[in-house]
């Protein structure tokens, strides 16, 4: 720990024995303290898609999205991840969803997730339902 931030790399090569491998975490760091919300989902035949954000003036900030998927290329990650921020606080799954796919370059591989199980997953951090 630095000055309250959490040095994932530190963690990973304390815990796991590896630095600099390419791998989907909660956060490459995060201040303790913030009143960040989490949700799950787990794609039905895929695997554990977690988003982190926090609110600010209505809309999406600080979304991380992280899990046991995989993405190729990986920078696609970020791109999910920007696609999501500034997005209304109350938007549907199908508006999230959306958002998402539009913002993903047609060669984008998503194994184990979607764009709609990355929408679950926000609303879940959001604590709203999901839409029926």
């Amino acid at each position: 720990m630095n000055g309250g931030v959490v040095d994932r790399q530190a963690i990973d090569v304390a815990t796991f024995g590896m630095a600099g491998a390419t791998r989907h975490t909660y956060a490459d760091s995060r201040t303790f303290g913030n009143a960040y919300m989490h949700g799950e989902y787990k794609m039905p035949g895929g695997k554990l898609v977690v988003v982190d954000l926090d609110v600010r003036d209505g809309h999406l900030a600080g979304v991380q999205l992280s899990g046991d998927f995989f993405l190729e290329p990986d920078s696609a990650l970020g791109t999910i991840n920007h696609a999501l921020e500034g997005q209304p606080e109350h938007a549907t799954e199908t508006v999230l969803a959306a958002a998402v796919h539009d913002a993903l370059a047609a060669d984008v591989m998503m194994y184990g997730l979607s764009p709609e199980a990355i929408a679950v997953a926000v609303r879940r951090a959001l604590h709203e339902e999901p839409d029926a």
